[in-house]
């Protein structure tokens, strides 16, 4: 999965002289600042910085180790295997997983569980492997777009959120390795975007292809990617001309028109979705609308502020403020307009695409759940990336208290590591375990899943050697 993201992000740009553009006619006007990337940094330095960075943000793995190694299989976990044992790995890969279609997204993780004694704290190390690339990803299409400065600055935050215990239940959780997945699909395809900014000429054949392969593997690694792969040919139509103007509606069809064959997969792959999802909410009617928006705004003004932060009480004042925090910076960058800053303002949609996705799935689950740990990814791709753009513009003492408001925070919660995973190895790992050991009724219900029993999980854990 890892060689296919890498080779297909690079296939838009695989020679100097190959663009990202889909019509001269159109897309097509010469954009001030291309370039910007520094030409003097030696090419050793990236990869070892790169290695450094990988090693320090796993950190949250190899530092807990011990602590890590009690996780055991939970909930989902559960319901994927049960559905491989009983259908066969092949046609497991494409039996949607509750409302996602993602064969991409199960092939990863069925790949690292069918070998003997699957543990799960490998899937820890793959997730937080996804995530590293992920916000690498965005670094470098910063350094596309604004230099080696700002890279370094947004890597350096990305990598404080990394080692944060704010995504605990992202790398602590198996089947978030899907999400992983399509989030670390959806970083490929925006470095694409930075080089559609940075590009003259048309986009080749090749990179079309590229293109569509990362929206395709995005989109069917797990739902919420066909809405991030959905915005990414949005914003593949706008790279080069900039943001349209309210007034040029006729200059904005036409880019679309002209971009139209970036919208063909993740269309197609939302139909495939809705037509083969064995698992639809049954709680969604027109009256739940309200509802449905109230989950999904507080996604996005919450997140990811409250779990770096540790804010317990949620209330609406804080929605409010947070939500005017977002609304001003995402103002100040389209008032900035720099290619970098259009790139933030995209990422920015992404979440909010992200958030009435997960509204429309999830909001019967409570206004709460919206920030739950596993949510926090996108929302912190984001405003990390627009908060650096932010900063590094007005560099000045308020900036400077601006930013120590947001790396303060990051810093300080880190300490909070020892009791969360010390709590998640209870609650996830030794008390699951001591019911499938010492459970004596087969026919009681497993926690958190009671359509399979406690035999069933036995059975299956004898013949998949789980450890």
């Amino acid at each position: 999965m890892t060689q296919t993201l890498a080779l297909a992000s690079l296939a838009g740009h695989c020679h100097e002289g190959e663009d990202l553009r889909v019509s001269t006619a159109t897309i097509g006007d010469h954009m001030p600042g291309r370039g910007l990337a520094s030409r003097a940094t030696p090419r050793w330095l990236i990869p070892v910085l790169g290695l450094l960075f990988a090693f320090a943000a796993e950190a949250p793995v190899w530092a807990r180790h011990r602590m890590w190694s009690r996780l055991y299989w939970f909930g989902d976990d559960w319901d994927l295997m049960n559905r491989m044992e009983i259908l066969g790995f092949r046609r497991w890969l494409f039996d949607p997983f509750a409302e996602s279609f993602c064969p991409v997204g199960k092939l990863l993780y069925g790949v690292m569980f069918v070998r003997p004694g699957a543990n799960y704290i490998d899937y820890m190390w793959m997730t937080q492997l996804l995530r590293i690339i992920m916000f690498a990803l965005i670094a470098l299409a910063v350094r596309r777009l604004a230099g080696d400065k700002m890279a370094a600055g947004y890597a350096g935050l990305a990598l404080l959120f990394l080692i944060n215990p704010a995504g605990i239940e992202i790398i602590a959780w198996a089947p978030q390795l899907l999400t992983a997945l399509a989030h670390t699909f959806f970083a490929g395809l925006l470095l694409i975007v930075a080089h559609a900014m940075t590009s003259d000429r048309p986009l080749g054949t090749r990179g079309v292809v590229g293109v569509l392969v990362l929206q395709a593997c995005c989109s069917l690694s797990f739902t919420r990617g066909v809405a991030l792969s959905g915005v990414v040919a949005l914003a593949l139509c706008f790279a080069q001309a900039g943001l349209p103007r309210l007034s040029d509606w006729r200059g904005a069809l036409q880019r679309l028109r002209a971009g139209a064959i970036f919208f063909v997969v993740p269309i197609a792959c939302l139909l495939m979705s809705l037509r083969f999802a064995r698992v639809r909410n049954p709680y969604f009617h027109l009256s739940s609308i309200p509802t449905v928006l109230n989950w999904a705004l507080r996604f996005f003004s919450l997140n990811p502020f409250v779990h770096i932060m540790q804010i317990e009480r949620q209330t609406i004042a804080l929605v409010v403020c947070f939500a005017a925090l977002k609304i001003a910076m995402a103002v100040y960058a389209y008032r900035l307009g720099t290619p970098v800053a259009r790139l933030a303002l995209f990422a920015l949609l992404a979440e909010i695409a992200s958030s009435l996705a997960g509204g429309m799935g999830r909001f019967h689950t409570g206004a709460g759940a919206a920030v739950a740990s596993r949510y926090q990814d996108v929302p912190a791709l984001s405003f990390l990336l627009l908060f650096t753009v932010v900063v590094a513009s007005r560099w000045r003492p308020i900036g400077r208290l601006f930013a120590f408001t947001l790396v303060g925070p990051l810093l300080l919660s880190n300490s909070s590591w020892r009791l969360d995973s010390r709590n998640w190895a209870q609650v996830r790992g030794l008390d699951i375990r001591h019911v499938v050991l010492n459970e004596p009724n087969d026919d009681a219900p497993m926690p958190y899943v009671p359509f399979i029993t406690v035999g069933r999980a036995r059975e299956l854990v004898a013949k998949y050697d789980l450890k």
